[in-house]
């Protein structure tokens, strides 16, 4: 049986390269909610 951390990385490793471009806007998106709610 492999580790759930195994599974993790991998399920991640293919959304990341299904999704890249989404990933990444969420990711400034997330990012700008952050700084925003700071200043």
């Amino acid at each position: 049986m492999l580790s759930e951390g195994f599974w993790f990385r991998t399920l991640a490793q293919r959304a990341a390269r299904a999704d890249a471009a989404r990933s990444v806007a969420m990711f400034f998106l997330i990012l700008f909610l952050v700084v925003a709610r700071r200043a």
